[in-house]
């Protein structure tokens, strides 16, 4: 007849056999994890499983030796069924509950961020505007934004918060909560990107830090002032091919004291594009680990220049794709087309 093993029974067990029984229920309780959060792509934060993967990690828990006798094999069969008692399914059921109360706040957290991105793209006399955003995870760290002035300057900002997921994602909602209420201002340009620098300093973590750009584009005048707080550096891409890189600004924000920034200007003329981007499309990866790169962006923006903006992001998609192949994106996607007609 069949061993029923039951909680607390398996105590009565060696503690070589009650080890085999933990890291049973270890396996199942992860196992159960992985299929839940993968749905997401979210991380595992919980310390519990932490402690599991730190036990199966130090004991030979899976060693099916050589030579092992049938009744030592029917013993470890009848152990595994420990899984089934109620130890096993009161912690699959706590983690599972505690994967359901963090995906509800999840839920929250996205539905507050997805207001923070502006609904309406801007429209000037001459020019087009476009954007493509798309996090690596449920909720990202990218973050764009349009501000408009009573003038009709048009403030423009693409912003790339270290690392991915919650964090992140709240570190771009507060910046983008400050800077809507300094832009009001009218401040210089470097005064406000110091300022957020300092605001950023006092509120992030230690390992936390932000590339940033942002830029006012004037269409009365079809000029541009920027900053560049060491974002990767956006291209203002001519019908003739020549690309110039926007680099002028500053260090990257929330990391260095007393930092200071420098107003870089640019003009446009018709048929000129403006490109902003995050790491996450010219550091894509492809198979053989080689990344996008800026000139295959430029490239497919000169090839398609002539289309409407919305097709020539979806040509640069498109490329991204082939190249990526089925190696999935490791960061958020943020493109920002900006063009002179």
């Amino acid at each position: 007849m069949r061993e029923k093993v039951n909680y607390p029974a398996y105590l009565k067990y060696s503690k070589q056999d009650q080890t085999k029984i933990i890291s049973e229920i270890a396996s199942e309780v992860i196992n159960n994890k992985h299929l839940i959060l993968r749905k997401h792509n979210m991380h595992d934060t919980a310390d519990q499983l932490a402690n599991f993967e730190i036990i199966i990690n130090n004991f030979d828990l899976f060693d099916r030796r050589k030579g092992e006798s049938e009744k030592t094999r029917k013993k470890f069969s009848n152990i595994r069924n420990a899984k089934r008692n109620h130890l096993a399914w009161a912690l699959i059921n706590e983690m599972r509950n505690k994967i359901r109360f963090f995906e509800q706040e999840l839920d929250i957290a996205r539905e507050i961020l997805q207001k923070t991105v502006p609904h309406k793209i801007p429209s000037a006399d001459g020019y087009e505007f476009h954007v493509y955003y798309k996090p690596s995870r449920y909720i990202g760290g990218d973050y764009y934004d349009f501000f408009v002035t009573k003038d009709g300057k048009i403030y423009f900002m693409v912003v790339d918060v270290a690392g991915k997921g919650l964090p992140s994602s709240l570190i771009a909602a507060s910046m983008q909560a400050f800077l809507h209420a300094e832009m009001h201002n009218k401040r210089p340009l470097k005064n406000l990107v110091t300022e957020l620098n300092d605001f950023l300093i006092e509120k992030l973590i230690s390992e936390k830090f932000v590339s940033f750009f942002i830029g006012i584009l004037n269409p009365k005048q079809d000029s541009i002032q920027y900053i560049n707080a060491g974002n990767t550096p956006p291209y203002i891409i001519k019908r003739s091919g020549k690309a110039a890189a926007l680099k002028k600004g500053g260090p990257i924000l929330g990391m260095f004291e007393n930092a200071t920034y420098k107003t870089g200007r640019s003009t446009l003329s018709s048929g000129d594009f403006l490109a902003l981007f995050t790491n996450g499309i010219v550091g894509a990866f492809n198979e053989f680990e080689e990344q996008f790169s800026e000139e295959r962006l430029i490239r497919t923006i000169l090839r398609e220049q002539t289309k409407p903006l919305k097709e020539v992001v979806s040509s640069i998609l498109g490329e991204l794709k082939d190249f990526c192949g089925e190696q999935p994106f490791r960061d958020d996607v943020t493109l920002l087309l900006i063009k002179k007609k």
